[in-house]
């Protein structure tokens, strides 16, 4: 696990103030424990457990809980992905240094925000309109949560409904980016996934493609970059087991934008270009000649013999001399 920056700046933070010292002191354990981009399972009795091993016999799960809720107000946000609660510190980015090519765990894209303190109407229809999932409170553990008895944020029923399509034929919501299922698939991605070389996980897949739609980046580009990628695959003749996952692809990192504009690709001294690229060998595009070595080494003798003439009586003077040094040199 990485080291964990805390600056100076906590001191002042309005933020850190509100909350007690116990709460301030669990929020810098819930900060070592998460992962490199500020995420953790966040079910109670696994918070417990890694934030407090020493004290899981003294610590209730419902101080757990009630000590989450305080921090949902600014610093942590919860979300549910396939039934289990994942935390994400907020703005994480700012403050550590992302090594890890990957999350230990899926994104808030990936599923639904547990909304704890909406209290107004227009506060929630803001955050609806933000196109991130409404979802009433649902924990993994209900048998011992403090939080499973609460209700859904007041108006949240009614923004849902006002920013939902029809619903999809298990009667959830549409998804507002593609205007399908959740598990339905955009006709782009489609295309995307025909060309993608490892085709695993493809829900995972979809996910990371809409939260990369949701920070500008092109259709188009992730295609011609799957249809790049998949031709340097090809070449190379890559084991399956080497090739990246779409959801790795398509990843925060950002590791698809290396393959948009397509380069060339070195295999056996060839060079082979990918698709929408002119061919190159990749050596600042200077293209390699043929050349006839004997034909050049009889002109370079020939020049040679024009640039400096010798006689007859030079050429005899010059062994001689030869012969003469290999003579000293054997006695």
């Amino acid at each position: 696990m990485p080291n964990r920056i805390i600056k100076e700046s906590i001191c002042i933070s309005e933020d850190i103030d509100e909350l007690s010292p116990e709460e301030e002191a669990f929020f810098y354990r819930i900060i070592v424990n998460c992962d490199d981009y500020g995420r953790m399972d966040a079910r109670t009795q696994i918070v417990r457990a890694k934030c407090y091993p020493l004290r899981t016999d003294r610590l209730s799960l419902e101080v757990i809980d009630s000590w989450l809720l305080a921090l949902t107000k600014r610093l942590i946000t919860l979300y549910e992905v396939c039934g289990k609660r994942y935390l994400q510190v907020n703005t994480w980015e700012r403050h550590q240094n992302i090594r890890a090519k990957e999350s230990k765990f899926p994104s808030i894209e990936e599923g639904d925000i547990i909304n704890l303190h909406m209290n107004t109407d227009e506060y929630i229809c803001n955050h609806v309109q933000s196109n991130v999932p409404v979802s009433r409170i649902s924990y993994l553990d209900t048998r011992n949560s403090i939080l499973d008895n609460m209700s859904a944020p007041v108006g949240t029923d009614d923004c849902a409904k006002a920013s939902a399509e029809k619903p999809n034929s298990k009667g959830g919501a549409q998804n507002g980016d593609s205007g399908k299922g959740k598990n339905e698939y955009t006709d782009e991605f489609e295309k995307f996934w025909s060309y993608y070389p490892r085709k695993t996980e493809k829900s995972a897949a979809f996910s990371k493609w809409k939260a990369r739609l949701k920070q500008k980046v092109s259709a188009a580009d992730m295609i011609k970059a799957a249809q790049n990628y998949a031709e340097k695959c090809k070449l190379e003749g890559a084991e399956e087991r080497f090739i990246k996952h779409a959801k790795t692809f398509l990843g925060e990192n950002k590791p698809f934008e290396e393959f948009i504009t397509g380069t060339s690709i070195q295999k056996a001294g060839k060079a082979y270009p990918l698709a929408g690229k002119s061919k190159s060998n990749g050596f600042n595009n200077f293209t390699p000649r043929d050349y006839d070595h004997k034909d050049l080494e009889e002109k370079l003798l020939k020049r040679s013999s024009i640039e400096n003439p010798m006689s007859e009586e030079e050429f005899e003077k010059l062994m001689a001399d030869r012969r003469a040094r290999a003579e000293l040199n054997v006695q």
